[in-house]
């Protein structure tokens, strides 16, 4: 991983040289803005997955009305529009400056007029957040004793229990929210019902013959109960995949994970690390004594839209607006998002994770639910407004096991991005640079043919 992350700044250290060498040589401003959102696509692309955790645009979701503008040319577009800015502010060319500046509060001004009154329908939702890190999940501290996936599984219907009665339309758990398959019998049924009826008196249990079910037991119960339909993270068939159940259905449809994390889902470069000289080195780094033990998941192949309407990511997939729009035009009207940041601890990851979150609402106007174990569980309308969160771990704060309710806003709009993509900057960005490059090729070839004639 130390690697990985050293190649990463290597590359940057490039990407930040050769803007600095176009910023010196030429006073093309939307070209070298071009240039800066090609690169930033680049790595969308091909780095380990698609690295995305840096595009500058970001800077622009920290206001509610600047952000809008990712709803035309999504998180590249607001990239294009940061560096132009700057390079105008540097040029000291301060009306289109000031015109660059303002632009995005206008916009943004316009946009959440035109749809804020547009907000009346809601559902009710169930947000999840166990907070248990992966010492508590899993047997990988050997000072700190787990909880039992029983004892996961009380955890969260004690916290479940308390809503018992209550309308609601839909529950979401984290990713990974107990481990193991979905549908591998890890219980013996009348021990699985035991527990549920502890917690839930009148609980409707599935119809099952099985004497052992598993997790998906526990999942369906609870929509039954509770007459909501329910999304789980869990894993199947080496996938790593979101569950859907629907009150009294009788079978689990299914999203899986389309963009895996490097290292730690997928091992980058696999074939070149089973060579003799890097094998023993990988081998101690995951404790396993080959290779051929390591248990990677397998990436999904569709943007499923579950229950027809609901479109999901899981964990780092939320940072590719690319891979969110697919579910859109699948016919998503509502984003979920279900993520475990538990791995990367007091950290400010799960804070930048949100803000990604919140410009995938923007760019396809649709509203947006993020149900995390240790992250930033919350929800969010079409404008990428948060409507209400959970405290999340911060440097001095620890995570608390709790359960958001919240009535979301289900209005969903049209947006540019989302019937373009990235397609639309991309093609603007190259349409600059070759500019740039004609204009500099005529140039030359016209001092070529000066000097010619004067020599003549």
């Amino acid at each position: 991983m130390l690697l990985g992350y050293l190649l990463i700044i290597v590359l940057k250290g490039v990407q930040f040289g050769i803007i600095s060498l176009m910023v010196a040589k030429t006073r093309a401003i939307f070209a070298i803005a071009a240039l800066w959102v090609l690169m930033e696509w680049s790595c969308l692309l091909c780095l380990f997955s698609g690295y995305a955790f840096d595009p500058v645009g970001l800077a622009l979701s920290a206001s509610l009305l600047s952000s809008q503008l990712a709803s035309i040319a999504g998180v590249l577009g607001l990239s294009f529009w940061v560096i132009a800015t700057n390079l105008f502010v540097l040029r000291g060319k301060r009306v289109a400056a000031s015109l660059a500046i303002l632009l995005p509060f206008l916009y943004g001004v316009f946009q959440v007029g035109l749809h804020s009154g547009k907000m009346e329908e809601k559902s009710t939702v169930l947000l999840v957040q166990p907070a248990l890190s992966p010492e508590m999940r899993y047997p990988v501290n050997p000072n700190v004793k787990p909880f039992s996936l029983p004892d996961q599984w009380r955890r969260m219907l004690s916290m479940l229990s308390a809503h018992l009665g209550e309308e609601i339309d839909l529950i979401v758990f984290p990713e990974a929210a107990v481990p193991g398959p979905a549908s591998a019998p890890f219980f013996e049924k009348a021990f699985a019902q035991a527990i549920l009826s502890f917690y839930f008196p009148d609980a409707i249990f599935p119809s099952n013959d099985a004497e052992f079910v598993g997790n998906n037991y526990f999942a369906q119960t609870i929509a039954n109960t509770f007459g909501a339909r329910v999304i789980i993270g869990l894993e199947e068939s080496q996938h790593n995949v979101a569950c859907l159940l629907e009150p009294h259905g009788s079978s689990m449809q299914t999203y899986s994970k389309q963009q895996l994390v490097p290292f730690g889902e997928y091992m980058p470069f696999f074939k070149i690390l089973k060579l003799k000289p890097f094998r023993k080195i990988v081998e101690r780094a995951y404790s396993v004594g080959s290779l051929e033990n390591l248990l990677f998941f397998s990436p999904g192949r569709e943007a499923t839209v579950l229950g027809g309407d609901l479109g999901l990511s899981i964990c780092y997939e939320e940072v590719h607006g690319g891979l969110m729009m697919k579910s859109r035009r699948n016919g998503a009207k509502m984003h979920v998002n279900i993520s475990n940041d538990g791995w990367f601890p007091k950290s400010r990851l799960p804070v930048s994770h949100y803000f990604h979150g919140k410009l995938r609402s923007v760019e396809q106007g649709v509203p947006l639910l993020r149900a995390c174990n240790t992250g930033v569980t919350c929800g969010l309308d079409s404008l990428g407004r948060r409507i209400a969160y959970l405290p999340y771990e911060t440097g001095r704060v620890d995570a608390q096991p709790a359960i958001l309710k919240l009535d979301i806003p289900l209005h969903s709009y049209k947006t540019l991005y989302a019937m373009t993509g990235n397609r639309l900057i991309v093609f603007l960005s190259t349409l600059f640079l070759l500019i740039l490059l004609k204009n500099r090729l005529w140039s030359t070839v016209s001092s070529l043919w000066k000097r010619a004639n004067n020599e003549l």
